[in-house]
């Protein structure tokens, strides 16, 4: 491994695996790529596949929106008119690119992506006031990374109480599992909703 100085210490220069065919199947969950595994430590090592996912999110207020369990929230705050978000969806060393649209009256908006790393792209995090400020509204950004970790996770709004207001969904990077399977079933979001507004609970 090359090693770089860098404030006077060292930062190891992590770097992807160029992308090779799959030998991920239903006998064999563990295996990615002939040199790529469940094992593979994706700190120093990821695929990169030259494939890029784009996806548009548009955040909107609604209200009176009548809930998945039909009761009616007095302001919800949607992407693309639903609760939870769509899924975004990617398999390991993609490329994610994500429009966010700002529909929203009065207030910022910004999009975290939890539990991605963001090794590299720190800017693309989404969390407004540390990374970025806010999309304001009637604007919209671009935020572009690759995916150097698989797994299951979710997005939200890092502004406030937003995402208890209903701006969350799920994400599924595709890569090897421990435990061989037949067929993806995809992810399952379990969240709490909340019938009051979100700032009327926490104020």
């Amino acid at each position: 491994m090359r090693l770089l100085p860098l404030l006077g210490g060292l930062l190891p220069l992590l770097g992807p695996v160029g992308a090779a065919p799959s030998c991920n199947h239903e006998c064999n969950r563990a295996c990615w790529t002939s040199r790529l595994n469940v094992n593979t430590d994706y700190e120093n090592e990821w695929p990169v596949t030259g494939v890029t996912r784009k996806f548009d999110l548009g955040i909107t207020e609604v209200d009176e929106w009548v809930g998945p369990d039909g009761h009616i929230k007095k302001g919800a705050m949607l992407i693309n008119g639903g609760y939870p978000g769509p899924l975004i969806k990617a398999d390991w060393g993609d490329r994610i690119e994500v429009t966010v649209t700002n529909r929203l009256k009065v207030n910022g908006t910004s999009m975290h992506w939890h539990g991605f790393h963001q090794l590299n792209s720190n800017s693309q995090d989404g969390v407004a006031g540390v990374t970025e400020c806010p999309i304001p509204p009637g604007d919209s950004r671009v935020y572009s990374f690759l995916a150097t970790q698989h797994g299951t996770s979710w997005y939200h709004s890092h502004i406030s109480s937003q995402y208890a207001n209903g701006i969350v969904g799920p994400i599924q990077i595709n890569g090897p599992s421990s435990y061989p399977y037949d067929t993806d079933l995809g992810v399952f979001p379990i969240s709490d909703w909340y019938y009051d507004s979100a700032e009327h609970i926490v104020d």
